[in-house]
């Protein structure tokens, strides 16, 4: 009876369709997630060593709130919130889908979702990388 349920529910072909895809959206937003965030920690590292006063009151601002903000709430931010600041016509735009041309290859633009995803998780991951950047320069 439960292998059953198990073939017919959680092994269906329509489920493993939606694990599969998740997996790779998975891997795809943790791969530029961890590209985008350790070049800003690169710069963020720069900025906190710098010799212009306010380039650096500003880095040590925005590393502050946001390594000192649950990412939960960013990432609400960035999904809910940022939608409602940005104008009609732009919200338009990164909802509707979209094609790149790159070598040849042909890309689909990422959703709407998925690029707030990728912003939240960078903004929120660039200062605790920029902080173990410094501590290892110092």
């Amino acid at each position: 009876m439960f292998e059953q349920f198990i073939s017919a529910h959680l092994l269906a072909p329509e489920y493993l369709g939606w694990l599969g895809q998740g997996f790779v959206i998975t891997l795809l937003i943790s791969f530029w997630t961890i590209l985008a965030a350790t070049l800003l920690g690169f710069l963020l590292v720069a900025g906190r060593d710098s010799q212009f006063a306010p380039l650096r009151w500003s880095v040590s601002a925005y590393t502050s709130v946001f390594r000192n903000t649950p990412l939960l709430v960013q990432l609400f931010f960035w999904y809910f919130a940022s939608g409602e600041i940005l104008p009609q016509a732009l919200k338009i735009w990164l909802n509707t889908p979209h094609e790149i041309e790159l070598a040849g290859l042909t890309l689909a633009w990422p959703s709407f979702e998925f690029i707030a995803g990728w912003f939240g998780l960078t903004l929120y991951s660039a200062p605790f990388i920029a902080e173990e950047l410094r501590a290892g320069i110092a």
